[in-house]
């Protein structure tokens, strides 16, 4: 991760705020951002999330109140590898099976 921390842009989202909703945003209307990012570290946008996300860009939610819905619950964390370029960092260094159907 040291390599890629040298050579990638990466942007980390700690928590959902202004910066994250806009990144957020412009991804789901397929729109350029102002920096480009090779990965970005963050919560996922999973379907709970998109539904404020929704209502905020239908103008029901203004920004603030938006961020305040998405703090109040327990977000999963996400890497989006977002370039060709993040992908060549990424190694398969085995795996492990955990039951189930095979």
């Amino acid at each position: 991760m040291e390599k890629a921390e040298k050579e990638l842009v990466i942007v980390r989202f700690s928590e959902p705020d202004e910066a994250w909703l806009d990144f957020v945003c412009a991804n789901r209307k397929g729109r350029e951002i102002s920096v480009s990012y090779d990965m970005a570290f963050g919560p996922v946008a999973d379907d709970r999330v998109y539904t404020v996300v929704q209502l905020y860009e239908n103008g029901v939610y203004d920004k603030d109140e938006a961020i305040k819905r998405l703090k109040v619950d327990d977000l999963y964390s996400q890497i989006l590898f977002h370039t060709e370029k993040s992908l060549e960092y990424c190694r398969f260094t085995g795996h492990e099976a955990f039951g189930g159907a095979q």
